[in-house]
């Protein structure tokens, strides 16, 4: 039966070659044109649902699915508010700090270009480690 599948060796180098190809891919067209707005919207307009449904998927994640069923069995009622204030918090803030977020940086395309205006360069250099560095999922 183990047989029927495809060995380790040939399957790691299905992996690289694949990865290897997508690198080359995107680097070839990386080339053509290199500024901010490519690099974060893929020179695209965002209106206002997309980019609201991409930050309500990006905060969420899988967790949204699994946590307040689980918290419900332990906490009851209460832990699933607690949920529910916890998740939409972050939106709420960003209700009210986002007008003052767009008269900062009118042509702004992410919080990074705010942090980076806001700190500076050496505060965001040591930001950007820390958030690099607690991403890894090795």
């Amino acid at each position: 039966m183990i047989n029927d599948f495809l060995s380790l060796n040939l399957t790691f180098a299905v992996v690289v070659f694949i990865s290897t190809l997508f690198l080359l891919i995107g680097i070839f067209y990386s080339r053509k044109k290199v500024n901010l707005n490519t690099y974060l919207v893929s020179d695209r307009n965002e209106g206002v649902f997309s980019l609201s449904a991409t930050l309500i998927a990006s905060s969420l994640g899988a967790w949204i699915l699994f946590g307040p069923p689980t918290a419900a069995t332990w906490g009851g009622f209460g832990s699933i508010i607690g949920y529910a204030l916890g998740t939409a918090f972050p939106m709420i803030l960003l209700i009210f700090f986002g007008k003052k977020i767009r008269l900062l940086l009118p042509k702004g395309k992410s919080l990074t270009e705010l942090v980076l205006k806001k700190f500076g360069k050496n505060l965001f250099k040591l930001i950007f480690i820390f958030v690099r560095g607690s991403n890894r999922n090795i």
